[in-house]
């Protein structure tokens, strides 16, 4: 009998953390995913959004990160997202993939393919508030970056990007990236 009671209030008080507004429990399941610096493959499903980048990240080469619709990648600073080996984000025209920066104005420093494999596709994506400051080469492509890679990038925006030099919304190095369907709007590059 006491097992009984005692198991009725453990499962009252977890049932009451989960209802209470303003609950750990509550928090942590509205605030997402937390994505430490570091490497990262898989697959980023719409149920663990939003992922919260508190790190620079790097699809290693060889690896693959796979990126379902309607997730949302938020950068808690100013972080990168480096792939020298694939990245398929594929959203729809209803639930696109959103890539962004959590403070207005100070951005992150967006997507950079560098070496990295034919095979990397953004299909509706927004990319925005990407923010290339820093010496070069990381002071070209604000919202994307590509070096040496060949990614498909469609059907997407790219917007409200700025890079010190070159670039504000995509910047291209030896490369040769299929760019389909997109919309490339108030983006800037230049001393700033």
């Amino acid at each position: 009998m006491y097992r009984k009671v005692l198991s009725f209030v453990f499962v009252l008080v977890i049932g009451l953390a989960l209802t209470v507004p303003g609950s750990s429990a509550v928090s942590l399941a509205a605030e997402g995913t937390p994505i430490p610096g570091g490497d990262i493959s898989g697959t980023w499903t719409a149920a663990g959004s939003p992922y919260l980048i508190e790190g620079d990240i790097t699809v290693p080469a060889g690896q693959t990160l796979v990126i379902e619709p309607g997730v949302q990648v938020i950068y808690q600073s100013w972080y990168k997202l480096t792939v020298n080996g694939t990245l398929r984000a594929e959203g729809t025209a209803s639930n696109p993939i959103l890539f962004t920066g959590s403070h207005p104005t100070a951005g992150w420093l967006g997507i950079r393919f560098i070496d990295a494999p034919d095979g990397s596709q953004l299909t509706h994506v927004i990319v925005e508030k990407g923010r290339a400051t820093r010496a070069s080469p990381e002071d070209s492509g604000g919202g994307i970056y590509v070096k040496n890679s060949n990614p498909t990038i469609s059907n997407s925006t790219i917007r409200d990007n700025f890079a010190k030099r070159r670039g504000g919304g995509i910047y291209l190095e030896n490369s040769n990236a299929r760019l389909v369907g997109n919309t490339i709007a108030s983006n800037s590059a230049g001393q700033g």
